[in-house]
């Protein structure tokens, strides 16, 4: 559940950005996600990001230089973090199960919640 919660908070932060600031955010989390799928271990990775350079040609597709690239990157996951926290934090679990199973008369080991969610 919280890797579907995270990628709906996530989107919902991202449009609070503009549009060049979510299509470059997404572009390097892309081109991030690609290197680790392809890498095998985790110095593979980080021997690619130095050799390839991708965050540079990210950079340059944007028109911009790495250290604006990287001063863009580092505001924003700092944001996207803490309202993240915030998300995560206002969302309530109440556990319903004894009352639903009292009133069916039912109990097949479940446990059911109601969830409340932050507005998006």
């Amino acid at each position: 559940m919280n890797n579907y919660l995270n990628s709906i908070f996530l989107e919902a932060i991202l449009n609070d950005f503009s549009e060049k600031e979510r299509l470059l955010y997404k572009s390097v989390i892309e081109m991030e996600d690609e290197l680790a799928e392809s890498a095998l271990t985790p110095d593979q990775f980080v021997n690619h990001l130095r050799i390839d350079s991708p965050h540079k040609r990210v950079a340059e597709q944007y028109d911009m230089t790495l250290l604006d690239l990287i001063t863009i990157l580092e505001e924003m996951e700092e944001e996207v973090g803490r309202k993240l926290e915030e998300m995560f934090a206002s969302v309530k679990w109440i556990d319903y199960t004894k009352m639903v199973y009292s009133k069916t008369g039912e109990n097949n080991n479940s446990k059911l919640f109601y969830v409340t969610f932050p507005n998006t």
